[in-house]
């Protein structure tokens, strides 16, 4: 199917493609499966930022929770607000013009284009929030007498956006790149980059974790090692009483 960017699609075809990305294609003969997903999309995009708003000012608002761990867990909502604010609406619209045919190539592309980055930017930033958690629990736990002065309210922020910048600086370059037809040597040899980033940054969160683990297994027992030895001792003292 040849077309220009500014022309709709014809009333008479059954199929609809981007022709810079003719892997999505949508089935305009069957529009049912367009209205389901789009009444399922809109109950779970209201559920979405309902729950994530609910998060966020809860952290916000209430003094009690205002602990560094869940603030950082408000970012990772943050994240998942994002998507149900901008992501789902789009994709709602998208499949809203595939059932009215209201097809017009750069406007699909533009909506596709975002919907699809949002989630992944969102992921992207989830992930170094995850990072910055098990780096938090990791101080709390292990370096707790220093741990107000490393993991500080200002330091957190900082961290938060440098997640974000992170986030931004890695799906965008990639989209410009798939965008643009870039050749696929060079974009496997990004992929292959990334994926050793990602496998060093879940062995950081491995890291962190197990150092907790360590952490709370020898604080448990300097705790019980007292008792055993008060322990220990009245049964001495027991068994020398009841010898004499």
């Amino acid at each position: 199917m040849t077309m220009k960017n500014t022309e709709s699609l014809a009333n008479s075809s059954n199929e609809f493609y981007c022709p810079n990305s003719p892997e999505y294609i949508w089935d305009l003969h069957h529009t049912t499966s367009f209205k389901i997903i789009v009444a399922i999309t809109t109950i779970a995009c209201l559920v979405i930022i309902l729950l994530n708003l609910l998060v966020i000012i809860a952290v916000k608002t209430r003094r009690e929770l205002e602990k560094n761990s869940n603030i950082l867990l408000s970012g990772v909502a943050l994240t998942d607000l994002l998507v149900g604010v901008v992501s789902m609406p789009l994709s709602i619209t998208l499949d809203t013009l595939v059932i009215k045919r209201v097809l017009v190539v750069d406007i699909i592309r533009m909506i596709d284009l975002i919907s699809v980055s949002v989630p992944h930017i969102g992921c992207r930033a989830s992930f170094f929030h995850l990072i910055l958690i098990a780096w938090e629990r990791y101080v709390a736990i292990a370096k707790w007498m220093e741990c107000k002065a490393i993991v500080t309210r200002g330091r957190l922020n900082e961290c938060r956006r440098v997640a974000w910048l992170l986030a931004l600086l890695i799906v965008v370059p990639v989209v410009i790149m798939g965008a643009a037809s870039v050749p696929y040597e060079l974009i496997l040899v990004v992929d292959i980059i990334l994926s050793i980033f990602w496998f060093v940054c879940l062995s950081l969160i491995a890291y962190f974790y197990v150092k907790v683990y360590f952490a709370v297994r020898e604080w448990n027992r300097t705790r019980i090692r007292p008792v055993n030895v008060l322990v220990k001792g009245k049964l001495e003292s027991k068994f020398a009483y009841t010898t004499f």
